[in-house]
């Protein structure tokens, strides 16, 4: 018997090419984080409480992964502190879910992407230097669910913890919300030492 890519894996594999053909780089990092990074960006679960590990690496390293906005914020900061101010990254993992300050049962692993934009858009020959928006970031989202064959995709404005107010909405199918697209709040986005910031948050398994 011949084996084959389930369906999750066939759409991870169709996102990661169509993300990777939009000029993002994939980057993998801890699922492992600090219990104050943990809650600044509003991940796509808002019940949501920080698993801690019993035996911690460090204090950055001390609790499970709610959402992963945080990661890509500190990598999106070593590369602007390292001299590469236009970061475009996304990452394809597992963050942790669970309601229980103290587990009784084992929490919920979700499989998720976000991406991260900032800086400004490669200079073409007949271009000028052209900073990344809201409308650029949407326009990478719609040939995703376009390749995917997701249709009937609705953008609705909304106010989400650590998102800019009127640069963010959620992105739902059929009424129900699959993730969610926005500009990094100001205030969080110079804490990381960067510049205007998009980033989007999608639940593969709703997708």
């Amino acid at each position: 018997i011949q084996g084959g890519l389930t369906k999750m894996q066939h759409l991870r594999r169709k996102i990661k090419d169509s993300l990777e053909a939009a000029g993002l780089q994939e980057v993998i990092t801890y699922t492992l984080s600090g219990e104050e990074q943990q809650g600044l960006v509003q991940g796509l679960f808002k019940e949501r409480k920080p698993i801690a590990v019993t035996m911690p690496m460090s204090e950055e390293r001390k609790v499970l992964r709610t959402e992963l906005a945080t990661h890509l914020l500190e990598t999106a900061q070593y590369n602007v502190n390292h001299r590469n101010p236009n970061v475009r990254i996304y990452e394809m993992g597992t963050t942790f879910i669970s309601k229980e300050s103290h587990l009784s049962q084992l929490p919920i692993e979700n499989w998720e992407i976000a991406g991260l934009l900032t800086g400004i858009l490669p200079k073409g020959w007949q271009t000028s230097n052209v900073k990344i928006d809201f409308y650029y970031v949407k326009g990478i989202l719609e040939d995703l669910f376009q390749r995917i064959g997701l249709s009937d995709v609705v953008y609705v404005p909304e106010k989400i913890t650590g998102f800019h107010p009127g640069r963010t909405a959620n992105i739902t199918v059929q009424g129900e919300k699959i993730g969610h697209l926005g500009q990094i709040h100001p205030e969080i986005a110079n804490r990381y030492d960067l510049e205007e910031t998009y980033l989007f948050e999608l639940d593969l398994s709703k997708m």
